[in-house]
């Protein structure tokens, strides 16, 4: 990874995340796919699940198996083991946590910037894998073509940890856990 994708999450748990980060598109046009961590070319576009907003897709083959997207602790991954660890809670961060904040295997984390691979239960075609306690992959489940939509099964996430049901509800913010949100 560069410094630059190190001082970004750096610079994010100091400062609270971006206030251009609501509008996703910018977030996503501000840094490179290297800095983001993408090993695979994509793009974002209209998703095409109605009233997702924006969707990643495929600008080249993704083999099944393939990792495509890398994310490590303090360069283009935050990984949150309790309530300390989010960055300031400014409406930017709010909306971040609201949207991208992921648990898998005990792991909390935000990737840095946020994938927008929008939740699909029946045509999910990745998942996060956990990699170590500061490493996890976005793995491709099926080969994805050119132009295809990249989803995943928002269901495996699983129950988000108990500090962070607490934040939530504290804070009123919803989240990407089943129970936490109006669409799973």
């Amino acid at each position: 990874m560069s410094k630059e994708s190190v001082s970004l999450a750096v610079e994010i748990k100091k400062n609270g995340i971006p206030s251009f980060w609501v509008n996703t598109a910018d977030m996503q046009e501000a840094y490179s796919l290297e800095v983001k961590g993408w090993t695979k070319k994509v793009h974002w576009k209209e998703s095409t699940v109605t009233g997702a907003g924006l969707g990643v897709f495929a600008s080249e083959l993704i083999p099944k198996g393939t990792s495509y997207r890398i994310l490590k602790d303090e360069q283009n991954l935050i990984v949150f083991k309790g309530p300390e660890d989010i960055p300031p809670l400014t409406e930017a961060t709010k909306s971040v946590i609201g949207n991208y904040i992921l648990q898998i295997d005990g792991l909390c984390f935000i990737m840095v910037p946020g994938s927008t691979v929008n939740h699909n239960s029946q045509g999910a075609n990745t998942k996060v894998e956990k990699i170590s306690n500061i490493e996890v992959h976005g793995v491709a489940t099926v080969d994805i073509g050119i132009g295809e939509e990249l989803f995943c099964d928002y269901v495996e996430f699983g129950e988000p940890p108990k500090w962070l049901a607490d934040f939530s509800k504290t804070y009123n913010i919803p989240m990407p856990f089943k129970g936490y949100n109006d669409f799973l």
